[in-house]
């Protein structure tokens, strides 16, 4: 039998060797990439480690934090409730308000129309807000008249209120209407200071005067800064009206003698001066006081609010400011000054 020969001997060695060659290649690869894994986890290890040990502090941090805040947690929590509550109440407050006021306007304007004649123009401006003017109001003058003077009473009597406004203006017009029905005439000038059932009661005047009188305060202090709350009460004490300009005008007065040399040594007189080129008038001394004595009058002076002068105790005489009076006119004056209940 005779055997055929199936390969290459030479092509077989050639394989052989070349995939000898690739196992080497591939084992020498895989060292390589071993070696380069390894060191680049033994560099990386430190930080690492670092790292495991600050996320294992701030755990631990925010682990004592949230102990730590456990027993306010609930008070927090009340405080944030009656917070978003108190938030709720002044918003639903303040739409109420804006409501009331709409047809406090609305109210006010049907009455202007109904004096000009304009019934239908009068019905409208009162159904555009969903309300209606009583057929007593439109057809009697009388009726007309006293509600114009109670609306008028209660703007004054509750500014800023007008759901207190209709409360009051409506109970006034019901009692109206019942003394109406029953034959009792109306009087326009004493309608608005009846007690009538359903309607608010009317605002203390000294705590509402009190009021007006702190905002004026608060307003100039605003405005200026530099104002002492007792410089701030003085100002608002004499213009107690809420007369913006005087208030203006005093405010610049008394910043302007503030800055006026002549303020240390006479800070009435130089007040009053400057209160002068403002077109206000003097503000009186408090009586039983003496100024500030001018640097130039001798200690143990005294001074004569009357006279307006000082007296050093070898008898001279010295003005307000400090500048000495001659002797002639001293001589000229009434007898000798009695000793001034106030010294220096």
């Amino acid at each position: 039998m005779v055997e055929l020969i199936t390969s290459n001997p030479a092509i077989e060695e050639f394989n052989r060797a070349n995939k000898a060659a690739d196992e080497e290649t591939s084992r020498d690869l895989a060292n390589r990439t071993a070696a380069f894994n390894l060191q680049t986890a033994q560099t990386q290890a430190p930080l690492k480690l670092k790292q495991l040990t600050a996320d294992t502090d701030l755990a631990g941090t925010r682990a004592q934090a949230a102990a730590a805040q456990a027993p306010y947690a609930g008070p927090k929590a009340a405080a944030e409730l009656a917070a978003s509550r108190a938030s709720t109440a002044s918003t639903i407050s303040e739409m109420n308000i804006r409501q009331a006021k709409l047809h406090m306007d609305a109210f006010t304007q049907g009455l202007e129309l109904l004096d000009r004649g304009d019934v239908e123009g009068a019905k409208r401006v009162a159904a555009s807000v969903g309300d209606t003017i009583p057929d007593v109001v439109i057809n009697n003058s009388q009726m007309r008249a006293a509600v114009k003077n109670v609306t008028a009473t209660a703007q004054q009597a509750y500014p800023n209120r007008p759901k207190d406004q209709m409360a009051y203006i409506h109970a006034h017009i019901h009692e109206l209407a019942a003394q109406q029905g029953q034959g009792q005439p109306v009087n326009p000038q004493t309608a608005p200071y009846q007690e009538v059932q359903g309607a608010p009661a009317m605002p203390d005047q000294a705590a509402q005067n009190q009021g007006e009188t702190e905002r004026i305060i608060s307003s100039l202090r605003q405005e200026n800064p530099s104002l002492s709350y007792a410089e701030a009460v003085a100002i608002a004490k004499r213009a107690p009206n809420g007369d913006t300009l005087t208030l203006r005008k005093e405010t610049l007065a008394l910043n302007a003698a503030k800055s006026d040399p002549n303020y240390a040594s006479d800070p009435v007189a130089t007040l009053n001066s400057w209160r002068g080129r403002y077109g206000l008038s003097a503000m009186p001394g408090q009586p039983g006081t003496a100024p500030q004595r001018p640097p130039n009058v001798p200690q143990g002076s005294a001074f004569s609010p009357s006279r307006n002068q000082w007296r050093d105790p070898q008898g001279n005489l010295y003005d307000a400011s400090g500048r000495p009076i001659a002797a002639t006119a001293a001589a000229a004056a009434a007898p000798a000054m009695p000793s001034p209940p106030v010294s220096q």
